[in-house]
């Protein structure tokens, strides 16, 4: 399903409707997904992980939408886009205040995290 997304966002086709946006949530509720997903932010497909992740941000209602948004903000560090990033975050508290990934990258960035660390933090098995 994510081979699937990714190709679809690299061809310019990703449609991310109920079905897809239902499967990925309930996915991504499984740690070996999230570390898949986790680590298509620095992948060779980066461009169309952080597509995909952006669209399920927007799509996901509610609590659902904060590992997208996460995720998001993961690829927008690596690229050096803080903005993006922040905007992310915050997106992902709002659906779950209470979200580790989401409050570890806000602290990272609060401490002065760029592309370099966030990259060394992926490595190190995130």
């Amino acid at each position: 399903m994510l081979r699937r997304a990714l190709a679809e966002a690299e061809a310019g086709r990703l449609v991310v409707g109920p079905g897809l946006a239902d499967a990925m949530t309930e996915a991504l509720r499984g740690p070996r997904f999230r570390d898949l997903a986790l680590s298509t932010c620095a992948g060779p497909q980066a461009a169309a992980a952080e597509q995909l992740w952006a669209a399920l941000a927007r799509a996901c209602p509610g609590e659902e939408a904060a590992d997208p948004a996460a995720l998001l903000a993961v690829c927008a560090l690596l690229r050096g886009d803080g903005a993006l990033a922040n905007i992310a975050l915050t997106r992902a508290r709002e659906a779950c205040p209470g979200h580790r990934l989401g409050a570890g990258l806000s602290a990272a960035i609060d401490a002065g995290w760029g592309p370099r660390e966030v990259r060394d933090w992926l490595a190190a098995g995130g």
